[in-house]
């Protein structure tokens, strides 16, 4: 879980105390050598120095941290008592910066604590964070008052110089700027999470040149990397076992290489920002991360069709979407992420053009006011997912929706909403057998409409006349329902229809003569009916 192993970073062991703290200023630099170092550990350990309550908090945080080291110690006393405890004064002049922060002692907890930014972490007065020119040629008048501001992410290995604070920096304030909740940053993250690991992999591959944009662009695909990449998880636990390591990607071409991450396997951009991130068919396991939401100003397109053992869960974990406000094209089918119905962070995508999010685990109530503001909706696909709800009426209202698949959904009600879905082409709402009611005979309201799919269902009635006026109709599958009365001839006047099967319905009489006129299309495929039903020039019956 991401927000697990949140708190204060641990640090290395400090140095070994010093024999004996200096108990006043020295009034001028030493004129001789000092004396020799003990060669022996003291047996007991120094008072610590003192920590009095500060006067008052910081209230706002450094801007920036200096640049450039100090050229002198410095010959006055602070004006201010510090907030965190000395680190120990050290016996010899120091030859160049210590790379462990010191391990602080306890000290009282402070009334008035100091603020913190949105992941917990304290606000200080910076250190600097150059090595010094050269070594101090008098004692300090005091001990250090002050913890470094930034601190290294547990588990994480010790960096050169600046560049962990850089990147750690832009990172950091890429994750507060997002505004997204849900996003942990590296300074938190639990040791063994994606997320360090990331944070990792950016401290030890080349970032040198590379803008901060492009700095967070290659820590976000490496948490996708890390937290999907042969990451077991409940589905994988079901069907391989306990413990037992899921496939890793079979297509990673450039990933997690310093070559330009717009050249990985699935990864476009335009102008070096992600625009589309096509990782379908590869195997990937975990969840997928928070962390895409670092892409959101450029992420046009997400797919992930066809990998069954990645299993995002819950709000917690589909929130994600909703921050992808940008995005145009979302494609989850065949993938293991489970929600009770549609995730309704969905209803802020108002930019999508295609869902196509069918087969998953997205059991429940179809709310449709998700999609009533998503008005460059062209295609929506929800099949396979057990939704057990009416058609919305939304759908009726969404004047660029063309294509609706809602096969083996467990719809309910009837096909009231379709004569307002005048734009649609394909309308496909088979293997629903609590749909039922009568076609209306609006239908022909759909001009376009060249595929109306709605078998295995428990429509009643008869065919309406009407459909006749359907003159882009190439296919029309109605069998299996409880279709009554007689073949309308106007079935005939459809020259561009190439599919014709209503077979296991209860058609009275016989087969117009005009129906088998579908026939003289060049193009024509097949024409099933009731067996027993006369009918001419069936190819087939049922």
């Amino acid at each position: 879980p991401q927000n697990q192993g949140q708190g204060n970073p641990q640090f290395p062991p400090a140095t070994p105390n010093p024999t004996e703290r200096p108990t006043s200023q020295p009034t001028q630099a030493p004129t001789e050598s000092p004396t020799p170092q003990p060669t022996e550990s003291p047996t007991e350990k120094p008072t610590p120095a003192p920590t009095p309550e500060p006067t008052k908090a910081p209230t706002n945080p450094p801007t920036n941290p200096p640049t450039n080291p100090p050229t002198a110690p410095p010959t006055e006393s602070p004006t201010k008592s510090p907030t965190p405890p000395p680190t120990p004064l050290p016996t010899e002049s120091p030859t160049k910066r210590p790379t462990d922060a010191p391990l602080p002692e306890p000290a009282p907890q402070d009334p008035n604590p100091a603020p913190k930014d949105s992941v917990g972490v304290p606000v200080v007065t910076p250190s600097p964070t150059a090595t010094p020119t050269a070594s101090p040629t008098k004692a300090p008048t005091v001990a250090p008052t002050a913890l470094p501001t930034v601190f290294p992410a547990q588990g994480l290995s010790a960096p050169d110089e600046n560049e962990f604070v850089g990147n750690l920096g832009i990172i950091h304030e890429a994750i507060l700027n997002n505004g997204f909740l849900l996003l942990v940053s590296p300074l938190i993250a639990d040791d063994d999470s994606y997320i360090a690991k990331a944070f990792d992999w950016i401290e030890t591959s080349r970032t040198e040149g590379l803008s901060d944009q492009r700095i967070v662009q290659r820590y976000a695909l490496a948490c996708i990397w890390f937290a999907t990449n042969g990451v077991p998880n409940a589905e994988t636990a079901m069907d391989m076992g306990e413990g037992v390591a899921p496939p890793t990607w079979p297509y990673d071409e450039g990933w997690m290489t310093d070559a330009d991450e717009c050249g990985w396997e699935g990864i476009t951009c335009a102008n070096n920002a992600v625009t589309e991130i096509g990782l379908y068919s590869n195997e990937l396991s975990g969840h997928f991360p928070d962390e895409v939401v670092l892409l959101k100003e450029s992420l046009l397109k997400l797919d992930l069709y066809d990998n069954f053992y990645l299993h995002n869960v819950g709000s917690e974990q589909h929130d994600f979407l909703g921050e992808l406000e940008n995005l145009e094209i979302l494609w989850l089918s065949d993938t293991g992420m489970q929600y009770d119905g549609v995730p309704a962070a969905l209803a802020r995508c108002v930019n999508l053009i295609e869902i196509d999010c069918g087969y998953m685990l997205w059991n429940g109530p179809l709310d449709g006011s998700i999609f009533a503001d998503m008005s460059k909706l062209e295609m929506l696909l929800l099949s396979g997912n057990v939704l057990e709800s009416d058609i919305p009426f939304e759908l009726g209202l969404l004047p660029n929706l063309e294509f609706v698949y809602l096969d083996d959904c467990d719809l309910t009600g009837d096909l009231s909403v379709v004569p307002d879905m005048t734009h649609s082409i394909e309308l496909m709402l088979s293997y629903n057998p609590s749909l039922g009611g009568s076609i209306p005979f609006e239908i022909s309201n759909l001009e376009q409409l060249e595929v109306l799919s709605v078998h295995d269902c428990s429509l009643t009635g008869s065919i309406p006349e009407s459909i006749g006026l359907l003159d882009n109709l190439m296919e029309l599958e109605l069998y299996n329902n409880r279709l009554s009365g007689l073949m309308p001839s106007t079935i005939g006047d459809l020259q561009k229809l190439i599919i014709l099967y209503v077979d296991g319905n209860d058609f009275a009489g016989e087969l117009p003569l005009e129906v088998c006129d579908i026939k003289d299309n060049p193009d024509f495929e097949s024409f099933t009916a009731t067996c027993g039903y006369k009918c001419d020039c069936c190819d087939d019956c049922y």
